[in-house]
């Protein structure tokens, strides 16, 4: 940039107004500006720098002003009252198109302020609006969505910031007379006018809109860099280009841009040719494309006189066209999440091309879902786009998302002939299935292929651990003894489970299990159902209309659990790898790919890349790992299987490679989420802080893996070479094998076929897909449309039916034994002399005798399985699972003969009835418990009442002459479970409820029961000075404690489900300082909001589970903390000092904080944590405070909305407007310490020793476990819990409503209590 744009003279320098200040500070703050400037490259004149520097070492203030106010832009005033006003300077109004251009700002600052100043204009700001601020928050890019450009205004040409990095400083000094650099922006050239304004923070303009100036910019044309661009081979091709100057601005400023650059990546991607606009200067230009390419780096030094040029020649360390392979991203998007939809609804094919282009994926699936589906229905066609090339394709198919069956987990459709379902009228408001399997079918038929993405299930310990107890506990006591947990679907071994050794399975225990167990690959943690990933995968697979199940983008544990158990029970489901761009991930399409082997081809076809999809020939991968070859005996995925006539070895060959380069980050695997492995591989959230580093070289764990279980592994270097593995694997039954690298790398599976019978890998894993659906139908069939639900239910009833099926074959494999074969010939010796052919025995030989007998056997299988499928469909029978297929041999042998023997021994047929299989049982069992009418049809269990059951064993059989056993609810329970107990030899235990004195506070319809200590707090923690208690909408209730500094690893932040049982802790960072904690839903999920004072002093966003959103520290802009409260806090207390004890959540998003112990001031932050206004502060009321401890929004039917302010000192509440203008004080209290409403109650807690209720006219209603004059006048009480009295409180902290009115209160004792007081009246 020239110095004559930035800094020619247009006035006087007498136009600048001059203000008395010392000259060595002012001096200081001259040459630091003089430095910065030389580092923007855009230094003052050189006998400009001189005068100044002269003048600073004489500490002459006027001539300092003299010699530099000529070269200033804007002048900011700052009057006493703080008070800003902004007046043009003397410098010339010069800007440089796309480039940030420095313009000096001088601040008379007669207030003497430290604030932060901004600047500000109407023609700054996006250009953009309607992208979601839900996606760009999980991102941690909301700043992009910060002013977004709701009304359309085209005048938004200029970004301005003020630049405040070293030797310049984030805030005003406080001296007389300081200056500073505002950097401005432009898109445009030619002559503009915009509006220039500062602020120091809200409400400080001056009257008559002095805060800003009008100023006539005439702006320099921006100069065109043209691009060559080729790829690794020499021919032109498109990359990634990431541009930045000095100071680590990007280029063009992502808030400037529309399509083809997306806003929410910082690069933007050119096709060799292509030119980029850029100002004069010096850039870094890093580029690349894609994973499989080394990034490269390059200066590019920007001329004001001649148009620049750009040579990049991109290098590869793999290519896996080379081995045949085609890589694809099959969920990517052109509008919602990310996107915006003004100016344009979402973006056009050719933007969605080239960055698949750039990518280097050679297909891109564009899938159009709810968001602009109107708009974007319009780019699809039955073939790939014809922007497409040969050997990269544009297909625009559909995700069904945001409309139709959605809730039920959205779907990926491929390669569809026709986009428009039949009677929905090509609209997304009418005729789509509300569940998914109906839309699978139609793809199937119309020669498309089906997939779910984002697949990775939620989970709940705790909701899991309570459905356990509910399914398994026979005999109702609460916890599941030995007999009742012996089953598939425990999260670990009795023996783990069971921590305290009595032999029983707490919900606790289950809890804690069940936890563990998610961390784990594969597990039969039991998922809650929520959210949107493959929900009726379950169901889908067993009808035969899924091809594959997405991978890559959501925690990949959970993703690969699923396929590995369906897998495990037999199905071809296959694996493919996606982005969900830009909804996951928005930084680049391709974060997930899938590699397709289609050999060699002239010209790539989609449908067949999409047919070698959905038959397995791939596998899925990040881009930086790659198995370019994998086989078992020779045999690649997706081909044929290996068969094997008896268990023997295979040879397992694979050629591997890993990026001598990986990016750091979650997605990765080299970086830990807080959360546990659990959440490695997402990209749903920025688990971690974003990072621009690459981690140079390392090893990967490489792992064969035999039905979901490692039997092998090797490590291999990350050196961007090929490795060979070649090893033997014992194969003794029919099983699947991949290889993994976890969790960038996944194989999909060779089978190998033992003795021809199916792949029956795992009893517990058909246990698990059937339970999923389970709880799929029991949780979400209310979101199926009514006329639906009956095909729905049959096809969920066949699914389970199915996998019920798969785990009873497996339970009964086995050979025949020498007795069955006996059996077997007594038997066929009984047939031949029963039908009176005994003279045959006497003409035969035996040797011919055997011969006809082992002829028999099939026939009598036969026989059987046509008789058993008989009474199957019989319609007084239960659905009984029947074995299908090769297993039937082995299993029917010996039953069969023994039947037949006993009917021969009997006189012929028993009237045999039916069998009835152990699941079958435990859903009677399960419909009776839950009070459920299981009709006017006699429930058949058996010849023999329950109560003398002959036998259970892993499954139970059941034998009957047709006497129908009717039994009520509460006798079959009981029966069933003493009987279980006895067969099994565990004493039945019948407990009798006990009923315990209550204690009772308030009377009338405010009577409540009280439980003091109500929170079962397991042994290995303990509290101390319990601060805050907070609930969800699902009823958990949520304790911080003060905790311990010198505790680090003890967590400061409990959870309990509301029968007060533990579910899980975390928030170690808060201790020793724990105070503040908040539920808050938005956008329909909640966050925990929660704040620390002594030595942690900040506060912070957390999901439900921990995770931290945000956290934040002092907010120094407010211009009241001592300097570095921010950076470096410590256990001082004062009122410069940050000390936040409560929130308060306003309806237009943001939150007030009150700094209760410090500052007591109230700051209002937006809902990202960016400070935004201060009022209040210390004083003797009406608007001050002295400890502002705790803050509510009261919005109470019937009252106008304010602010609600426990000035605890002054043992008052205050009331304030949203805006900070006090309205009346409420007296009587004994320091209030917070609020809380419900309906029209409001719940003040008092730390004198009472809970108080009052209605919306702010009347007490309640005091409730008032003990004010024992604790107000004897001391240690708080110390000491032989003092405590139940019935009453000792001191009240804080105190909160649930859902039902129930009251939780925490009491700021030295061990800590949380009592229930569960509401009577």
């Amino acid at each position: 940039m020239s110095i004559a744009l930035a800094f020619a003279v247009t006035g006087k320098a007498d136009d600048v107004p001059d203000l008395a200040v010392e000259g060595q500070p002012l001096g200081a703050n001259v040459k630091r500006l003089v430095e910065a400037l030389e580092y923007l490259g855009a230094p003052l004149p050189e006998e400009v720098t001189e005068k100044l520097w002269e003048a600073a070492d004489t500490r002459d203030a006027a001539a300092l002003q003299e010699a530099l106010d000529p070269h200033v832009l804007f002048v900011v005033s700052i009057n006493p009252e703080l008070r800003v006003k902004v007046q043009r300077g003397a410098a010339k109004a010069g800007l440089q198109q796309g480039g940030f251009t420095p313009c000096v700002v001088k601040v008379l600052n007669q207030g003497t302020v430290s604030n932060r100043m901004r600047i500000v204009s109407p023609q700054s700001g996006p250009v953009y609006s309607g992208a979601s601020l839900g996606i760009l928050e999980r991102q941690a890019q909301t700043e992009l969505n910060e002013d977004e450009n709701l009304s359309g205004d085209r005048d938004r040409f200029l970004q301005v910031e003020m630049f405040q990095s070293p030797p310049m400083t984030r805030n005003l000094s406080g001296l007389e007379v300081e200056y500073a650099i505002a950097l401005i922006y432009s898109s445009e050239r030619g002559k503009r006018e915009a509006t220039i304004g500062f602020d120091i923070g809200a409400g400080n303009q001056d009257i008559g809109f002095r805060g800003e100036v009008p100023i006539l910019f005439d702006v320099a044309p921006a100069i065109p860099v043209r691009l060559s661009i080729l790829d690794d081979d020499g021919s032109p091709t498109a990359a990634r280009l990431v541009i930045r100057d000095g100071q680590g601005h990007v280029y063009p400023p992502q808030a400037k841009r529309l399509a083809p650059d997306f806003f929410f990546q910082p690069q933007i991607y050119r096709r060799d040719g292509q030119a980029v606009l850029l100002p004069p200067g010096k850039f870094t230009v890093e580029y690349s494309r894609g994973p499989e390419y080394h990034v490269d780096t390059k200066t590019l030094v920007v001329s004001s006189d001649e148009a620049g040029k750009l040579d990049l020649r991109l290098r590869r360390w793999i290519d896996p066209e080379d081995f045949g392979f085609f890589c694809g991203d099959h969920h990517i998007h052109a509008a919602g999440c990310s996107h915006y939809d003004n100016p344009t609804q979402g973006v056009q094919p050719e933007d969605m091309f080239v960055q698949v282009q750039g990518e280097g994926l050679n297909v891109g699936c564009v899938l159009t879902w709810g968001p602009c589906y109107d708009y974007q229905r319009q780019f699809f066609a039955p073939k790939a786009a014809s922007i497409s090339e040969p050997r990269t394709l544009l297909k625009y198919d559909l995700e069904i998302s945001g409309f139709g069956s959605q809730a039920l987990g959205h779907v990926c459709l491929l390669n569809l002939a026709d986009q428009t379902y039949p009677g929905s009228e090509e609209t997304k408001e009418k005729g789509w299935p509300t569940w998914t399997v109906p839309v699978l079918r139609w793809t199937k038929e119309q020669g498309g292929y089906t997939g779910y993405p984002h697949s990775a299930f939620d989970y709940d310990p705790p909701i899991a651990a309570r459905h356990l107890i509910e399914k398994l506990d026979l005999d109702e006591d609460g916890v599941l003894n030995a007999a009742e947990a012996d089953h598939e679907l425990l999260p670990e071994t009795f023996e783990v489970i069971d921590e305290d050794r009595n032999g029983r399975l707490s919900v606790e225990e289950l809890t804690v299990s069940t936890d563990r167990a998610t961390d784990r690959l594969p597990n039969v943690a039991l998922p809650d159902m929520g959210g949107s990933g493959a929900l009726e995968i379950c169901v889908s697979t067993a009808e035969g209309v899924c091809d594959f199940i997405s991978a890559m983008n959501t925690p990949r544990t959970s993703e690969w659990n699923i396929w590995y158990h369906l897998l495990n029970c037999g199905f071809p489901l296959k694996l493919s790898g996606e982005t969900d761009f830009p909804c996951m991930s928005s930084r680049r399409v391709g974060q997930g790919r899938v590699y397709v082997q289609l050999g060699e081809v002239d010209r790539l076809e989609f449908a067949p890349w999409c047919e070698g999809l959905a038959e397995g020939r791939s596998y899925v991968s990040d881009g930086f790992a790659h198995a370019v070859e994998f086989s078992v005996n020779d045999v690649m995925p997706g081909t044929r299987d290996v068969q094997l006539s008896a268990p023997n070895k295979v040879r397992v060959q694979a050629e591997v490679a890993f990026a001598p380069e990986t990016p750091e980050g979650v997605a990765y695997g080299n970086q830990q989420p807080l959360a546990g492995s659990r959440l490695v591989g997402d990209t749903r959230n920025l688990h971690a802080p974003r990072s621009g580093r690459r981690i140079e070289g390392g090893t990967r764990l490489v792992e064969i893996i035999m039905n979901g279980q490692v039997v092998d592994s090797k490590e291999i270097p990350a050196d961007g070479r090929q490795h060979t593995i070649d090893l033997e694997v014992p194969v003794d039954k029919s099983s699947w094998i991949a290889l993994r690298q976890f969790p960038q790398l996944h194989t999909n599976p060779v089978n190998v076929i033992v003795d021809v019978q199916p792949i029956r890998a795992s009893r517990a894993s058909a246990l698990w897909c059937a339970e999923v659906v389970r709880l799929l139908w029991e949780r979400r069939n209310d979101r199926i449309a009514e006329h639906e639900r009956p095909a729905a239910r049959a096809s969920y009833d066949r699914a389970i039916e199915t996998y019920e099926a798969i785990d009873w074959s497996m339970k009964y494999q086995y050979e025949p034994s020498l007795l069955s074969i006996v059996l077997t010939v007594v038997t066929a010796g009984w047939i031949l002399h029963d039908i009176s052919l005994h003279f045959l025995l006497d003409l035969l030989n035996p040797l011919v005798l055997l011969a006809l007998v082992l002829a028999l056997i099939p026939i009598v299988e036969y026989l059987f399985i046509r008789f058993l499928n008989s009474l199957h469909n019989s319609e007084d029978s239960q659905q009984a699972p029947l074995l299908k297929g090769a297993q039937w041999r082995w299993c029917v042998l010996p039953v069969t003969s023994a039947l037949v023997l006993m009917a021969v021994l009997t006189g012929w047929p028993m009237h045999l009835r039916f069998l009835v299989s152990k699941p079958a049982f435990e859903r009677t069992v399960a419909k009776l418990r839950h009070g459920e009418d299981i009709g006017d049809t006699p429930t058949w269990i058996g010849a023999f009442p329950v109560r003398s059951v002959m036998k259970q064993d892993d499954g139970v059989v059941y034998f009957t002459t047709g006497r129908a056993i009717t039994v009520s609810r509460r006798d079959f329970l009981q029966t069933t479970a003493v009987a279980t107990a006895a067969t099994l030899g565990v004493p039945a235990v019948v407990t009798a409820s006990k009923t315990d004195s209550q204690v009772i506070l308030g009377e009338g319809d405010y009577k409540y029961e009280v439980v003091h200590d109500w929170p079962q707090l397991p042994d290995k923690f303990t509290w101390q000075t319990t601060h805050n208690v907070a609930v969800d909408k699902n009823g958990l209730v949520y304790v911080i404690h003060e905790g311990r500094a010198d505790q680090p690893d003890h967590p400061s932040i409990f959870v309990f489900d509301p029968e007060g049982k533990y579910i899980r802790s975390f928030g170690n960072q808060y201790q020793g300082g724990g105070h503040g904690i908040e539920v808050r839903e938005e956008d329909g999920e909640e966050f925990l909001y929660v704040c620390a004072y002594q030595q942690v002093k900040a506060i912070s966003k957390l999901d439900l589970r921990g995770e931290i959103v945000w956290h934040k520290h002092a907010p120094m802009e407010s211009g009241v903390y001592a300097e570095g409260e921010n950076t470096n806090p410590q256990k001082v207390w004062g009122q410069d000092r940050f000390l936040p004890t409560n929130f308060a959540f306003l309806p237009d998003g943001d939150f007030f904080l009150a700094d209760g112990y410090g500052s007591f001031y109230i700051h209002r932050y937006d809902k990202d944590g960016n400070w935004k206004s201060k009022f209040g502060g210390p004083g003797d009321g009406k608007g001050t405070f002295a400890t502002p401890h705790g803050i509510w929004i009261d919005s109470r039917p019937g009252r106008e909305p304010a602010v609600a302010i426990c000035d605890r000192a002054h043992h008052t509440l205050q009331y304030l407007t949203l805006d900070g203008e006090y309205i009346e004080t409420l007296e009587g209290y004994g320091l209030p310490a917070n609020i809380d409403t419900y309906e029209n109650l409001m719940l003040v807690p008092e730390l004198h020793a009472r809970v108080t209720i009052l209605d919306e006219k702010n009347e007490v209603l309640a005091r409730l476990g008032a003990d004010v004059e024992r604790i107000t006048t004897e001391k240690g009480i708080r110390n000491d819990e032989s003092q405590w009295v139940d019935g009453k409180f000792v001191h009240p902290h804080d105190a909160c409503f649930d859902n039902e009115g129930n009251i939780f209160v925490a009491e700021w004792v030295a061990t800590g209590r949380v009592s229930k007081l569960k509401r009577l009246g």
